[in-house]
């Protein structure tokens, strides 16, 4: 993204920032956890938490908005523990003029009521946020 963004890449320069039609994030959720692969190896990190998380993902969605078309949309997938933040962070950088939709994702098939052994509700949804149509989208201050 940081390569687009410059533009100035000799094979890139004038071909992708502002017009990509469509970027879908699906970020780590900020918890902290180590996912490992199927065979044991480490797949990802979710390293970063709490506000380190939310500010890390605003820097990438205000890059993620120079790469926009003005025609263009973006989706981005979140859970629980940070999607109410995350909301808040895009309306501030795509205008919440350009909130399109929230979109609820079936996480998990299971039954979600709550058993006698279960201390809470398992998480069964994920929240996807949705924005589109930037017409004259203002120019934002170089990202850090």
């Amino acid at each position: 993204m940081k390569t687009c963004y410059a533009d100035k890449d000799a094979l890139l320069k004038g071909k992708v920032k502002g017009k990509v039609k469509l970027i879908y994030i699906d970020p780590p959720f900020g918890t902290g956890d180590q996912y490992d692969g199927n065979r044991g190896q480490s797949a990802y990190q979710a390293k970063r938490k709490s506000a380190d998380f939310v500010e890390l993902l605003r820097r990438r969605l205000i890059v993620a908005k120079e790469l926009l078309a003005d025609n263009g949309s973006i989706f981005v997938r979140q859970d629980y523990h940070f999607g109410h933040y995350i909301k808040l962070v895009l309306d501030e950088v795509f205008g919440k003029e350009h909130f399109r939709n929230e979109i609820i994702v079936n996480r998990i098939k299971k039954n979600t009521v709550l058993s006698q052994r279960q201390k809470a509700y398992p998480a069964a949804t994920d929240t996807m946020y949705f924005y589109a149509s930037f017409p004259n989208r203002r120019k934002i201050l170089r990202a850090t």
